[in-house]
């Protein structure tokens, strides 16, 4: 297709309607006729899809072909709006009526689709935006109504207050008003102390505190907007002295982070790790006397609450309403890694212990972690030995989504050095599973996107046809997503 073709091309090219008679086109042989051409654009997207042309000798040609060309792609652009599946329809309406109530920046994901008004464009450049687009689908997931704070890279902090739509048991995504609330230095060239809010008062035990950028030898130096945030909250919750529930999936590394940034903050501290299986009577009474017996800053840290027995459960409650009536110098976490808040479970009695929860997001939502993360691996496995990881093996890392986090990509790097243990790992020296990722490298969004596939395909059993419904979109849309992603939905 060339510009100057009978109004299709200058059309795709300038994207208005246009009209060209006779010598308005550019080429001699096309000079006898005339042209009338509009754009059709997916009134979600604003892209165009196509264009509707009329063409006819110039001596039977008349202006009113312009109007009636404009008014037939009205037509049809309305009607990609109405054959929209029912999400999308609410999903956008609800997008309008926000964005007619408010001067302020309005955003709507759901699946595949990303709106935002003008507002939104003309505040916040292209990697902002999907940084508070991911953001929001990482809230969507929990909350039906979340409104919540982020601190962007560059430096603006802006407040998100967010409606997450329904169709009947089916979520059709989420529409948020975003506002600026203050800018400040970019986020990666300022090192603020994590104690900033707090100002003065602090416990004794503390010592000046460390900078964001130097917050968890487990982590690497993590550079996610969730990393932070988890960061931030552990250590808050520390500073604090207030008991925290650390919740993520398991392997997702809740632990190592919490022991290091306590480690981090009270250097002449100690940390105590009861795991699930050890809150038995005789190991609570053991703690108990040690907690009687020593004076010196202590991390009482209990793994997985969510798999204690009733037992266990009424033996880690007593020891800590004593934790609570002492006067020693202590700190308490507990994580939960596969229950759902909202069950039955006996370890929902002891939620009144604690004040504050933190989430630490999985590996595959905090994609621009993995490399720091690699090499911190690689340096604890070998010991020094030299060895690096090639370009290709770190695009495979960054594609697999690494169902079982931060233990997994331990174990493969392990595997990987067994083959190769000094010099530059290649992408054949990896387990073979961590090749039956996605086909490209998956934004935290479309991990999202991913994620909720998966959820649909399990709970459909597989079925590919009850999985599209229940996500509102085509068959042939979730076939293509299924090739994308490199899901195997045998």
């Amino acid at each position: 297709m060339i510009v100057g073709d009978p109004a299709i091309g200058t059309v795709l090219e300038s994207g208005q309607p246009l009209y060209i008679v006779g010598p308005e086109h550019f080429h001699e042989q096309l000079q006898p006729f005339a042209c009338a051409g509009s754009p059709i654009r997916d009134p979600l997207t604003g892209r165009v899809e196509g264009v509707l042309d009329i063409s006819c000798l110039t001596e039977n040609s008349s202006p009113l072909m312009h109007s009636l060309v404009r008014s037939a792609a009205h037509d049809i652009e309305r009607n990609l709006l109405v054959d929209r599946n029912e999400c999308q329809q609410v999903l956008f309406d609800t997008f309008v009526r926000l964005d007619s109530r408010t001067r302020g920046a309005v955003m709507a994901i759901g699946g595949s689709m990303v709106m935002g008004n003008a507002v939104a464009q003309n505040l916040f450049g292209p990697a902002e935006q999907r940084t508070i687009q991911e953001h929001a689908r990482y809230l969507m997931v929990g909350q039906s109504n979340p409104v919540d704070q982020i601190e962007l890279s560059s430096g603006k902090v802006v407040h998100i207050r967010g409606t997450r739509i329904m169709v009947g048991h089916d979520v059709a995504g989420i529409v948020m008003a975003v506002q600026i609330v203050s800018e400040t230095a970019p986020l990666l060239h300022r090192a603020p102390g994590l104690g900033d809010r707090h100002g003065d008062a602090q416990p004794a035990a503390f010592g000046p505190a460390p900078a964001v950028s130097d917050l968890s030898v487990a982590f690497g130096d993590g550079r996610s907007l969730l990393w932070h945030r988890a960061c931030n909250g552990i250590s808050e919750a520390l500073r604090d002295d207030v008991a925290s529930l650390v919740m993520g999936e398991s392997g997702c590394g809740k632990r190592s982070l919490v022991a290091d940034l306590y480690t981090r903050l009270v250097p002449n501290g100690r940390t105590l790790v009861f795991a699930s299986s050890d809150l038995d009577v005789g190991r609570m009474q053991d703690a108990a006397e040690t907690l009687a017996a020593r004076i010196d800053p202590t991390l009482y840290l209990f793994t997985n609450i969510d798999r204690l027995s009733i037992d266990g459960v009424a033996s880690l409650n007593a020891f800590l309403v004593a934790l609570a009536a002492s006067d020693r110098p202590v700190s308490i976490a507990a994580t939960v890694s596969d229950a759902d808040l909202d069950s039955g479970l006996p370890f929902r009695d002891l939620l009144t212990h604690f004040t504050k929860a933190v989430t630490v997001a999985p590996l595959r939502h905090r994609i621009e972690d993995i490399p720091l993360l690699v090499t911190h691996v690689i340096a604890n496995v070998t010991g020094g030995r030299r060895a690096t990881v090639s370009p290709a093996a770190m695009r495979v890392i960054s594609r697999y989504t690494w169902p079982r986090n931060i233990r997994q990509l331990e174990e493969a790097l392990a595997v990987a050095l067994l083959k190769r243990p000094v010099g530059e790992i290649q992408s054949e020296d990896l387990p073979g599973y961590c090749h039956g990722g996605a086909s490209r490298l998956l934004s935290v969004l479309e991990s999202g996107e991913r994620d909720m596939i998966v959820t649909a395909l399990h709970e459909a059993e597989g079925n590919r046809v009850r999985a599209a419904a229940a996500l509102g979109i085509a068959r042939s849309s979730l076939y293509r997503k299924l090739k994308s992603f490199g899901i195997d939905a045998a």
